[in-house]
C-alpha cells in the first residue's frame, strides 16, 4: 500500500497547524491498482509555558469500499502533551482522546492515541559546546570521587 499526501502547513512560535490529505492504494488481483480509502489527518497544535501543548490530531478516514453509512470514521477531540528531557535525550509525551462522531457500524464511538517520540534536533555550535562541557565536568567529578 502506498499513499499520495500533498501538505499545507503554518507555524509560529506558539502554533503550529497542517492539512495533509492522502489517498491510500492497493493493488489488486487484476494488474490494475484500486483505490480504497482515503485519509485526512490535520493537527492544530498550541504551545504553552513548560513545555507543555495542546494537540489537536484526528485522522478523518473513508473506506470507498463499505456499505452506505459505513464509509467516514470522523474523529472529534484532542489531548494535551509535553517536550521534556530525560537525561540528554529530548522527547516529546502526549495523550489524546477523540470521540467518533460518525463511524462504521460496529466500530468503535472512541479512540486513544499515547505517543511518545524521541527528538533529535539539530544542535547549535554554541549548543554543541555547552553540552561537551557538562560532559567534561561529569567526567572531571567521576575522576575525582575514584
Amino acid at each position: 500500500m502506498w499513499q499520495v499526501r500533498p501538505g499545507a502547513g503554518r507555524t509560529n512560535a506558539k502554533r503550529a497547524c497542517a492539512l495533509l490529505p492522502c489517498r491510500a492504494v492497493c493493488p489488486s488481483t487484476r494488474a490494475q491498482q484500486s483505490t480504497i480509502g482515503g485519509a485526512v489527518p490535520y493537527f492544530i497544535n498550541y504551545n504553552m509555558k513548560e513545555g507543555w501543548y495542546i494537540d489537536i490530531a484526528p485522522i478523518i478516514t473513508a473506506n470507498w469500499e463499505a456499505s452506505s453509512g459505513n464509509v467516514w470514521t470522523v474523529p472529534v477531540g484532542g489531548g494535551l502533551g509535553r517536550l521534556m528531557k530525560i537525561g540528554f535525550q529530548p522527547m516529546s509525551m502526549s495523550a489524546q482522546f477523540y470521540g467518533n462522531a460518525a463511524h462504521p457500524a460496529g466500530a468503535s464511538p472512541w479512540g486513544m492515541r499515547i505517543q511518545i517520540a524521541l527528538l533529535f534536533p539539530e544542535l547549535t555550535h554554541t549548543e554543541k559546546e555547552m553540552l561537551m562541557e557538562e560532559k567534561l565536568k561529569e567526567m572531571e567529578k567521576e575522576q575525582h570521587s575514584k
